[in-house]
């Protein structure tokens, strides 16, 4: 079984070969590949990962034009992935890659695996007051609206099974900066682990959510409920 990680990025040159190098460590005991999908970024993250891996054939870059969407961006890396199973993590650091073996380990028996900040052993760790309420609120809304049971359900680092992935992607919403809960509800999964991590504050390099991202994390969530309506 293979596993391929997906890393999203936008200006995160001062982050992207400090964890691909924990990441390279990390994952020796598995069979796996890395692709980082890069949107064309100004500081040239692209061209770093390029030049700084590109005689280690377990790491590939895919630069993107004229895009900066991380949804569709992961949608592209499912794409060009080899593996069985499916991982997708931020650049930022702030995603603990030391729980990445277990989820991995649990991906063979769970068709979703995410990396949880809000069960038991989890946490916000130093984060500002304004991006716990931030995040607490986003899961809260969702779980008085679909009464969803995975508790982080605003968790972007997460494993999926490719089967299970090739057959929704056509209901995916694409668009924004979120894509685990749509995977989740169009594939109406009953079968997930959620593992407990501490999110990091960022070090370096400035957050990429904008205005956008977040109009269409509405936009994703009003075409839920009005299934979710219709259903009943």
């Amino acid at each position: 079984m293979k596993f391929s990680l997906i890393i999203p990025t936008y200006n995160e040159r001062e982050n992207i070969t400090v964890l691909i190098n924990k990441l390279l460590k990390l994952l020796k005991p598995f069979n796996y590949e890395i692709i980082v999908v890069d949107d064309n970024s100004p500081d040239q993250t692209w061209k770093l990962v390029q030049d700084t891996y590109k005689k280690n054939k377990r790491v590939r870059i895919i630069r993107r034009m004229n895009k900066r969407e991380r949804s569709s961006a992961i949608i592209q890396g499912f794409d060009k992935a080899k593996g069985d199973i499916l991982g997708v993590m931020d650049a930022d650091l702030q995603h603990d890659e030391k729980i990445l073996p277990r989820m991995i380990n649990y991906s063979k028996e769970y068709s979703l695996v995410v990396g949880s900040r809000f069960v038991k052993g989890g946490g916000m760790g130093k984060c500002s007051w304004f991006r716990m309420l931030e995040s607490r609120t986003a899961v809260m809304l969702v779980k008085i609206l679909f009464n969803i049971k995975i508790k982080d359900s605003g968790s972007e680092y997460f494993i999926v099974k490719k089967s299970l992935y090739k057959k929704i992607k056509p209901k995916l919403y694409g668009k924004g900066y979120k894509i685990m809960l749509g995977i989740y509800f169009n594939a109406d999964i009953k079968s997930f682990k959620e593992v407990p991590y501490t999110f990091r504050p960022r070090k370096k390099g400035k957050s990429k959510t904008r205005f956008k991202d977040v109009y269409h994390y509405i936009l994703m969530n009003l075409k839920f409920l009005s299934i979710r309506i219709t259903k009943h």
